[in-house]
């Protein structure tokens, strides 16, 4: 009830001058908190408003350079030329080894083969030398 406030709110007040204290229900004070509170509010919104701006920037650099290396890597051949030139390279060097392998081979057989006529002639002379000198 409206009454009962009063008397509550004048007793405060009387207590307050009969102890030399202000009364503290000034217009002033509590315009000037509202004051200090609205400078306070005003410089976290300019804060949260230069970190927005501030990110918002960043985020666009980013995106700016992501955009131009993603352009830039998907403009590449996906093998490098000089990766083609490599490969071939090694492949002709592999096929002429190979070939070299082969020939090598090839002649070591013949070389064989003479050497088995050679064996079979030396054999086929001896058992007929043994044959002979059996008669």
């Amino acid at each position: 009830d409206n009454l009962n406030d009063r008397k509550n709110i004048a007793s405060v007040f009387m207590n307050r001058i009969s102890r030399g204290m202000s009364l503290g229900s000034d217009v002033t004070t509590r315009y000037a908190l509202k004051l200090d509170n609205a400078k306070q509010a005003l410089k976290s919104q300019q804060a949260v408003s230069k970190l927005t701006n501030d990110m918002l920037v960043k985020n666009s650099e980013t995106l700016k350079q992501g955009s131009i290396d993603i352009a830039e890597e998907s403009e590449k051949a996906i093998v490098n030329i000089e990766t083609l030139q490599k490969t071939n390279q090694d492949l002709i060097e592999t096929l002429d080894k190979v070939i070299e392998i082969h020939k090598n081979g090839r002649i070591k057989r013949q070389e064989a083969e003479k050497t088995l006529e050679d064996i079979e002639k030396e054999l086929k002379a001896k058992m007929l030398e043994i044959h002979v000198d059996k008669d």
